[in-house]
């Protein structure tokens, strides 16, 4: 309710209540959407859901990484980010004013390695160069891990190192690319892309403290 009041839009708010009531103890699996769409009318009235917010997985892993987001002490706001004029982005978002976040979903680790694997092709990397353009050094990526419950968060200036490397290595661009981010117990995030033709070697790898999201969006 705090996050609508301070300019979110309806839909950050669904996120927001379908995933908490679906992770309440005591609301059952059958019930919680009817939990949600219960709340959210008497939190944001006049707002109609029917046909307009289906849910998705994406709605719930989204609301997930968000509610940690609005729960963080200096949080004010939450806003879909526009890459074009008048057309919301289904993974990018505003925090307060200043910072702009791309979330990634990767859902289960791979055995050997532990790692989760997450794909960046071209439509992908147009949508961060806008966000880029609009916050340069405050534009982040949310690589959420699902089952490891994580999320890993590293600078979009990160990111565009790491695929320039592997471009260098490679000797031509690719249509896309796979970020791997490794979550083993106990132990900080290590995020890299493969060497290209060499297996079982990386290229450089990012140390990435667990601690570091929501913190990084508001420092």
């Amino acid at each position: 309710r705090r996050a609508f009041a301070n300019g979110a839009d309806a839909s950050m708010v669904w996120a927001f209540l379908v995933h908490m009531t679906a992770a309440c103890p005591i609301v059952g699996s059958g019930v919680y959407v009817q939990v949600a769409e219960a709340i959210f009318h008497k939190w944001v009235p006049g707002v109609t859901l029917c046909g307009q917010m289906p849910i998705t997985l994406k709605d719930m892993l989204h609301g997930g990484a968000l509610i940690q987001i609005a729960e963080f002490p200096t949080f004010k706001a939450i806003n879909s980010f526009e890459p074009r004029k008048d057309e919301k982005s289904k993974a990018a978002f505003i925090i307060n004013t200043n910072t702009g976040v791309y979330f990634k979903y990767g859902t289960n680790p791979n055995k050997r390695w532990k790692e989760y694997s997450f794909v960046f092709n071209k439509a992908n990397f147009e949508e961060l160069d806008a966000l880029k353009a609009k916050f340069g050094d405050r534009a982040f990526i949310g690589l959420v891990c699902v089952k490891a419950r994580e999320v890993c968060i590293l600078s979009a200036t990160d990111l565009y190192a790491k695929r320039d490397e592997r471009t260098a290595a490679n000797g031509s661009p690719e249509d896309q690319y796979q970020l791997l981010v490794a979550v083993r117990p106990r132990q900080s995030f290590r995020v890299y892309m493969n060497a290209p033709g060499v297996k079982k070697t990386s290229l450089a790898q990012t140390v990435v403290s667990r601690n570091d999201f929501p913190q990084s969006l508001f420092d």
